[in-house]
């Protein structure tokens, strides 16, 4: 029982390998495989693999991280609403991954209606289900929360938010998005 308690607080302590979000520095890759990528094609619904892209994708991103939770999607509400009344459709490229493994006991079926109907109002948006957290894991992500990061169109991070975002940080990250199309 002893070694066993040494055996524990030993893998306790080994140095965490997650990779926390840098300004300046291009996101640490990640790929989900289970679930993944929501594909929308006339009335069909899929999903496939899906990687971060690590080259950039041509035009400012913004990636929103969040639990499956009324809760996470709410802290980014505002930030949305302000993008989707400030930039045309296609300026921008918005990646929402939801981390399902945070969802509430027995909503995924809800959530899973929710995101379809989301890319069906906006199928040029990726959105990404994550089964397992990965991304929360491998970006050292707060748990039951979400995450706003934008990159440039070389996938470089500019700005990174936990949480909630006051109307001066929505004002900043506009202002920054702004700069980024000019």
């Amino acid at each position: 029982m002893i070694r066993l308690f040494f055996l524990l607080l030993a893998t306790a302590t080994l140095p965490c390998t997650a990779a926390e979000v840098t300004i300046g520095e291009p996101l640490s890759p990640l790929a989900i495989s289970d679930q993944g990528e929501l594909r929308y094609d006339g009335e069909d619904f899929s999903y496939q693999d899906w990687e971060l892209p690590t080259a950039g994708i041509g035009k400012p991103h913004i990636l929103q991280y969040m639990a499956a939770t009324t809760g996470a999607r709410d802290q980014t509400q505002a930030f949305t609403d302000a993008l989707e009344a400030t930039f045309p459709t296609g300026t921008l490229h918005v990646t929402t991954v939801l981390n399902l493994d945070q969802a509430l006991w027995g909503t995924s079926g809800f959530v899973k209606s929710k995101v379809r109907s989301n890319k069906k109002k906006y199928p040029q948006s990726t959105i990404v289900l994550d089964e397992d957290g990965i991304g929360q894991a491998t970006w050292s992500l707060a748990p039951k929360d979400a995450a706003v990061v934008i990159m440039d169109a070389g996938g470089t991070v500019l700005y990174f938010q936990e949480g909630v975002m006051d109307d001066a940080e929505i004002a900043e990250t506009l202002e920054l998005l702004k700069q980024q199309l000019n």
